[in-house]
């Protein structure tokens, strides 16, 4: 999108024709963006017949919203427009053009612009903003003290032309009384004053380091600190004037370290927002932090990442149906295809359009006992897909049977059905020695699950596979003569939960079970039976169940693997390096007793690594329960930067990496808390980086950071520096050039050239062959890197008996440069003949051989 037209362009002739001086000036309105991009640069065309334009200037500072043309002559009427670039290229179109002849009009102004309605229209505890007006367009400047001091030692100034102006001077102390004045010098130079009294500044927190420490293409996480106990708001809006803003935040007391973040959420993808923050402490005083009224900014990113699936289970298989959930990151479809055959995929179902981040879907009429392999496929609003890696499942025998509990998912889904259902009627039905049926109906149609044990922890689930009214649920492995506590779960197709209370029922004992098998006269149900009490005593026979996999506490060396398992088991984990994956090679055991909570430690990891784990629980060692395989990476190694060289404007900073990673560099401004990056995305082990247009005499802090080849970030530990104040250039003295022929040589000689500074400074030699006026000398010697008061330079190349100009050059560490005058030198003759000694000899004494040469 490009830039918006360029507004109030307007042109002041200011010539002086007493002095045969013609200048044009012109004006603009500052630009502010209303897109992403930022500004790029002002590019002035001028043309003198208003057809054809030429490019008079492109000014890169958005603050100078001015230019004067010199170049301009008094018998010519020029024509002026203008237009604006921003970061992507992107043009706007041409300002209404203007035209004027240099004909001295403005060339009388020697008034002053008169001054008013002064005030401090805002004070915060840290910053305050004054306000003014003047007649004619003018700069502005307003100096400011304690009161205490009254000694107006600080200045605040903005180069833009305005007849409006505004000034935010910050770095203030809290409740404290201060004293100012403000000043404008219009385009003429002529300065007016007015005093401006003075203001309180508020007593409430001091906010610092202010920073957008996230952004994603719908949120983004604010950051900023406070030196006391205080709550956390974030003001925002897509308006750069924050016209129509929203505040979120939290009203709790953030204390030490008195770290603040605020999440923002729900944001538009490829949008620039606008912010400030505001903090109050436990006496109710506020603080603001509006970026000395630039606000704050970022642009949230355009959704091009798929949604990340996660937390696929059947948690309900019966002889011809399964239930698949699986959980995304973000809103998304729900789509599952499957077949018989590994890799082939027969059957697609329709696909549910509903977004959500979980997701429940229930194959149909599939076959008893028989194994699906099937993967499950998400999609979110921008069309990013998501296809799962294949899992199996296997359908049951004629009964239903529950391998997994439901597990719950995250976040808030945006579903068409709000209303939870309503369940009611429930019943405990058939209760026998190890089992029984609990039955319940619903209000619309759901999957049903029934949470039963010993005790209100519950531990076991068992759920019907269709989304139904009427609900029959079998519980089995139950133990005879037994209290049970139950509750029912209903969800349906839109995730809306119900949970109805805690109840119980007691199965038989074993007297009554053998007395009911004794009086069945049909012998398969009595087989069946038998066989369903023989089941129920063995449970472990099958593989347990392992559900809820997390990975914690992750650091360089080490993290912390935790999982669930459906029934009391011993817990393993197999691990293995990424680059060692063929298989898991090592495998760490938790053996010691039986639980459904395990959880292991791993150690002695190397940094920056993907590991790959695998939890594995068991009763019996030969059937073992397995989860798939999972991923994670460990830290990176902290890393030391070290500043290499510190200048007055700019500095490098240096740091080693233990793999090749890509090279950045972000740092803040302390006092403005404008934040700057730079950076190459080329990846090596070595990095040096040059941070320029600093601001001399000010803290920075600085964060290095990059990313290797498997995108994992490794970063160094911040630094805080100051930029040197130094703004004065060695001085030079004592320069001497002495010359002397090389031995054996009758075409070349060197040159010892040395000199002298007052602070230590680098040592460069500027020559050149021959005469002129240029000051720019082809060649150069010397030592740019090397510091000292005592400078050497040899030229080991010269030519005798050449006309040379040189000058010396030394630059201090603060890069402050001094050069020399431009000397001319004649180098010496080679070394003469005996027959050329007398020669000159009688030349000097009779003069009279000069007639014969």
């Amino acid at each position: 999108t490009a830039p918006s037209q360029p507004q109030n362009f307007m042109i002041y002739d200011i010539s002086n024709p007493n002095n045969n001086d013609f200048k044009e000036f012109m004006s603009w309105q500052i630009y502010t963006s209303t897109t992403t991009a930022q500004f790029s640069n002002y590019k002035l065309y001028r043309s003198v017949d208003g057809i054809n334009y030429s490019l008079l200037s492109a000014i890169t500072d958005i603050n100078q919203n001015y230019y004067t043309d010199t170049a301009v002559a008094s018998t010519t009427t020029y024509y002026y427009q203008l237009n604006i670039t921003d970061s992507d290229n992107d043009i706007s179109s041409y300002s209404v053009p203007q035209n004027d002849l240099p004909d001295g009009q403005g060339g009388s102004d020697f008034t002053a612009p008169v001054i008013s309605s002064v005030s401090a229209a805002e004070v915060q505890a840290t910053w305050a903003r004054i306000t003014w007006t003047t007649d004619e367009l003018s700069n502005s400047k307003v100096e400011f003290s304690t009161q205490s001091a009254g000694n107006y030692a600080s200045t605040t100034t903005s180069i833009s032309y305005v007849t409006s102006h505004e000034i935010f001077i910050s770095d203030l102390a809290p409740n404290t009384e201060y004293v100012f004045r403000v000043k404008s010098t219009d385009v003429m130079s002529n300065e007016g004053s007015a005093p401006g009294g003075s203001f309180l500044t508020l007593g409430g927190p001091i906010i610092s380091d202010v920073t957008t420490e996230s952004v994603s293409d719908q949120g983004a996480v604010i950051f900023w600190n406070t030196n006391k106990d205080s709550d956390s708001y974030v003001i925002y809006s897509t308006n750069a004037s924050l016209s129509g803003s929203s505040e979120i935040g939290n009203p709790a007391m953030v204390g030490s370290p008195y770290q603040h973040r605020v999440t923002l959420s729900g944001l538009t993808p490829r949008t620039t927002y606008y912010y400030y923050v505001k903090s109050t402490d436990s006496d109710n005083n506020i603080s603001l932090d509006k970026n000395d009224g630039n606000y704050y900014s970022f642009a949230t990113t355009y959704d091009t990442k798929p949604p990340v699936i996660s937390n696929i289970s059947t948690p309900v298989k019966t002889s011809s149906a399964i239930v698949i959930i699986w959980q995304t990151d973000e809103l998304a479809n729900s789509q599952v295809e499957y077949g018989r055959t590994s890799g082939i995929y027969t059957d697609f179902p329709a696909l549910d359009s509903v977004l959500s981040i979980n997701h429940a879907y229930t194959l149909t009429s599939l076959s008893e006992s028989a194994t699906y392999y099937y993967r499950v496929k998400s999609a979110d609003a921008n069309a990013n897909q998501a296809i799962s890696l294949e899992q199996t499942a296997t359908t049951t025998s004629a009964r239903e049977i529950v391998i997994q509990q439901v597990g719950g998912g995250g976040g808030i889904a945006v579903e068409k059905d709000t209303t939870a259902p309503v369940i009611s009627n429930i019943q405990v039905l058939n209760i026998a020695a190890f089992e029984a049926t609990i039955s319940f109906s619903t209000n619309e149609s759901v999957v049903g699950f029934a949470l039963y044990g010993k005790g209100t922890t519950y531990g076991n689930t068992a759920g019907s596979s269709e989304f139904m009214t009427s609900h029959s649920i079998k519980l089995s492995g139950l133990k005879l003569g037994t209290e049970y506590h139950y509750k029912v779960t209903a969800v349906d197709r839109s995730g809306n939960t119900s949970i109805s209370e805690d109840k119980t029922f007691s199965t038989k004992f074993a007297a009554e079970a053998l007395e009911e098998l004794m009086t069945l006269e049909n012998a398969e149900q009595f087989q069946e039976d038998l066989e369903g009490m023989i089941e129920s005593v063995m449970p472990s026979l099958v593989p347990p169940v392992i559900s809820q996999v997390e990975v914690s506490d992750v650091t360089e060396s080490s993290a912390t693997v935790s999982w669930r398992s459906n029934v009391p088991a011993y817990g393993t984990l197999a691990y293995a390096a990424e680059k060692d994956y063929q298989s898991y090679n090592v495998e760490l055991s938790q053996v010691e007793k039986k639980t459904r909570e395990h959880k292991i430690e791993l150690t002695g990891l190397s940094p920056a690594t993907i590991y790959h784990i695998q939890a594995r629980s068991f009763v019996f060692p030969g059937v073992v329960g397995k989860s798939k395989d999972i991923t994670f990476s460990t830290k990176a190694s902290k890393v030391k930067p070290e500043i290499s060289k510190l200048g007055n404007t700019e500095l490098e900073v240096r740091w080693v990496t233990e793999k090749e990673t890509s090279s950045f560099a972000e740092y803040t401004n302390l006092i403005t808390k404008k934040v700057y990056r730079v950076g190459d995305s080329t990846r090596v082990r070595t990095h040096n980086l040059k941070l320029e247009n600093l601001i001399p005499d000010t803290p920075y802090e600085i964060r290095t950071f990059g990313y290797d080849e498997n995108n994992i970030l490794v970063e160094g530990d911040p630094l805080k520096i100051r930029t040197k104040k130094d703004t004065v250039a060695p001085g030079i003295s004592a320069i001497r050039i002495d010359n002397a022929l090389l031995p054996g040589r009758t075409d070349k000689l060197q040159s010892v050239i040395s000199w002298k500074t007052d602070e230590p400074a680098n040592s460069l030699v500027y020559f050149e062959e021959g005469v002129g006026i240029s000051e720019e000398l082809a060649n150069t010697a010397g030592y740019e890197n090397e510091y000292t008061t005592d400078h050497i330079v040899i030229l080991t190349n010269l030519k005798p008996a050449t006309v040379y100009r040189i000058r010396v050059a030394s630059a201090d560490e603060s890069d402050n440069l001094t050069k020399s005058p431009i000397r001319t030198i004649l180098t010496p003759r080679s070394p003469e003949s005996v027959f050329d000694v007398i020669i000159r000899n009688f030349q000097d004494t009779f003069g009279f051989l000069k007639k014969l040469q």
